[in-house]
């Protein structure tokens, strides 16, 4: 009879343990990005980091274990014509600056800062969306509020 609320002390431990561990199951605790270059078989990852900004995202990109290189740019949601309804939009660069050289990321940089992508947002429960990037086959989980568009199109270049 002794041992009864000892066990159950630690039937509730147990159990607030694992409730605990269950809830802070869903958190990404590190975003990485990989590159890959067919035709040079050149590839490189990268560390990313993200928050949010004005009208979309401010990214961060570094090299594992390199302090010499970091890309830092803004993301902006925009409305693509007929959009709204579908979760269609426009992702543009914008405020690009980069501190060392990278000669794999470049051409994928240079085809971001001319091009618009064209991306969908699919909703994955109350706080996370699913971003598609059509233009590159991008798939990004992000916060619910980032890199939504505001109902305001792409600004004109």
């Amino acid at each position: 009879m002794k041992c009864l609320p000892v066990r159950n002390v630690i039937a509730g431990l147990l159990l607030a343990g694992i409730a605990g561990s269950l809830q802070a199951a869903p958190v990404i605790a590190r975003t990485q990005v990989g590159i890959y270059d067919l035709a040079t078989a050149e590839h490189a990852v990268y560390n990313l980091t993200t928050a949010p900004a004005e009208r979309g995202a401010r990214l961060v990109l570094t090299r594992p274990g390199d302090e010499a290189f970091a890309l830092q740019m803004q993301l902006i949601a925009c409305t693509a014509p007929g959009g709204e309804q579908s979760g269609e939009s426009f992702l543009r660069l914008q405020n690009a600056h980069v501190t060392g050289t990278d000669t794999t990321l470049f051409p994928v940089l240079g085809f971001i800062n001319d091009n618009d992508l064209q991306s969908v947002s699919v909703p994955l429960g109350d706080t996370r969306q699913l971003l598609f990037n059509q233009d590159s086959a991008t798939m990004l989980i992000t916060e619910k509020g980032l890199l939504q568009p505001d109902g305001q199109p792409c600004p004109k270049r």
